[in-house]
Parts: structure tokens; sequence; C-alpha cells
């Protein structure tokens, strides 16, 4: 099973974890929210928390464990 980033960890641990993202989108609205793009998933996150992990090729979040 791919192991993706957890809601609410931090920005900082999902780069520490998972590494430097591919790409990075710029926070938009409020509350703000921004992404990263990894190879199989991209990372929403509220702030500076991880809001939702999306794979790749689907509309569905992963699961959250």
């Amino acid at each position: 099973m791919l192991e993706v980033p957890k809601r609410g960890t931090t920005k900082a641990e999902v780069e520490r974890r998972f590494g430097a993202p591919l790409a990075q989108q710029p926070a938009v609205g409020n509350p703000p929210i921004s992404s990263w793009d990894y190879e199989n998933y991209r990372v929403y996150f509220e702030r500076d928390l991880v809001l939702h992990t999306v794979l790749k090729g689907t509309a569905t979040p992963a699961p959250l464990n």
C-alpha cells in the first residue's frame, strides 16, 4: 500500500518524511489552501497542515489510516 501524508501533519514533517515536492501550488482563498505535487499523489494543505492527500488519477482522498 502506498504510504501518504496523514491529515494534520505539518509541511515540515511532510518534506522531512516524503522529500521535497515536485511542484508547489500557491495558497488561494480563506483559509489559505495550497498543494504540493508528488509522483503519485497531491497533498492539500490548510495553512501549514495536511488537509487531504489525493492519489493521482483518482478523485478519492487516500485513506488517512
